[in-house]
């Protein structure tokens, strides 16, 4: 398994997938090289062979909802619309009796923006009794993802005036996502109040922070976003996604003042985003920073790192 990985590190990626597909023969109750292959084989585009591996995943371990949920991931990024329907309402009637499972559909559904499939398991968990209001965060990104802001924004004010338990931290998500719908519904002066709230929370780790600020910037609020992608490197710096979207965000605003102590900091990650690091060679490169102060020295960072790679391909 870690050859695999690392001839997929290497650029060898046939030969990794070669070794997990016979991994995943020898040893399938191995959930890690399974979800590995599949990651891979999604990264190569080998959609067919995705739907293949999960449809006799399912017939080996029926009562795990993750085969189901790669087979509709896959049937949705082939675009054959009429197998993912059949694939979601047997995956309904399968897991019909089973909250946590018809969550992950939720999930999964929400990323797409099918709020109308969310909102048949928000009501088939209110019929099991095991409604929790993390579903309700669910349907409200489902909404946000479609475009429905006033959707959303009816929903966040019902989702309040529920009698449901609400922690101060979903509460305060909760808030952060309605702010989104309310600048996508051209309110700022309703939404600003919201967002501030989410950089200045304490308990969100980076992980929504950085989700949250994607959701920002989708509806045309770059400060917004890169405040709580700050926030969240002041959570936990070594978040990669976070410190990735910040220097991403920066880049692309020409605002560089603050990327050559991030920039370090990912550079001594063990696997940096190297389509962005690409992307900061291109601009140092480039007339535009010629004359910035911090020019030979990231620039010097990039050639090293760029060194140490083809050290490691040719190695």
């Amino acid at each position: 398994f870690v050859a695999a990985r690392i001839e997929w590190a290497r650029g060898q990626r046939d030969g990794a997938l070669d070794r997990l597909r016979e991994l995943t023969q020898r040893v399938p109750e191995d959930q890690e090289i399974h979800r590995t292959l599949v990651h891979y084989l999604g990264e190569q585009g080998l959609w067919n062979e995705i739907r293949r591996v999960s449809l006799l995943r399912q017939l080996t371990f029926p009562d795990q909802p993750e085969a189901y949920l790669d087979e509709i991931n896959a049937c949705r990024r082939q675009g054959d619309e009429a197998a993912r329907r059949r694939a979601e309402e047997g995956y309904l009637e399968h897991f019909s009796n089973n909250a946590t499972a018809l969550v992950r559909l939720a999930e999964q559904s929400a990323a797409n923006g099918d709020a109308a499939l969310v909102a048949r398991v928000v009501a088939r968990c209110r019929d099991l009794g095991q409604q929790q209001p993390e579903i309700g965060l669910v349907w409200m990104a489902a909404l946000l993802e479609s475009g429905d802001y006033a959707g959303a924004d009816a929903l966040a004010v019902r989702l309040t005036e529920e009698p449901q338990g609400w922690s101060e931290r979903n509460l305060t998500v909760l808030n952060g996502l309605r702010a989104v719908a309310l600048y996508g519904l051209r309110q700022p002066l309703a939404a600003e109040p919201l967002a501030r709230r989410l950089t200045e929370a304490n308990g969100l780790p980076a992980s929504v922070l950085t989700l949250l600020a994607g959701r920002f910037e989708r509806v045309g609020q770059a400060d917004e976003s890169r405040r709580m992608l700050r926030r969240a490197v002041e959570v936990d710096a070594l978040y990669q996604p976070a410190l990735a979207n910040l220097l991403r965000q920066m880049l692309d605003a020409g605002q560089l003042e603050e990327t050559p102590a991030l920039l370090a900091c990912l550079l001594d990650m063990r696997t940096p985003p190297e389509p962005l690091l690409d992307s900061f060679w291109d601009a140092v490169r480039s007339d535009r920073y010629l004359f910035w102060s911090e020019h030979a020295a990231v620039q010097s960072q990039l050639e090293e790192h760029r060194r140490r790679m083809e050290q490691s391909r040719s190695g």
